[in-house]
């Protein structure tokens, strides 16, 4: 059996699809790097709060105030930012 199809080409290279999910990547010097999507939809903040869920052994981040204890501030690199 024959199914017509209507292909269309992908116009984003890996690098661009890539760029439009949210990572956060947990490196081995322990640094948390948030490339630009995951930082905007944090709503782009100067700082963060991490957050553990012991029982999933989950890490979670939160847009926190540079001012509150334990938050911890961006530095911001190229396309992604760093805590």
């Amino acid at each position: 059996m024959y199914m017509q199809t209507e292909w269309s080409e992908c116009k984003e290279t890996r690098r661009e699809m890539k760029q439009r999910k949210p990572r956060v990547l947990l490196s081995g010097d322990g640094a948390l790097t948030l490339n630009t999507r995951a930082f905007e939809l944090l709503g782009s903040p100067e700082a963060v709060r991490l957050l553990f869920d012991v029982q999933r052994s989950t890490i979670g981040v939160r847009a926190e105030d540079r001012e509150i204890e334990y938050a911890l501030p961006f530095r911001a690199e190229k396309k992604s930012s760093r805590v």
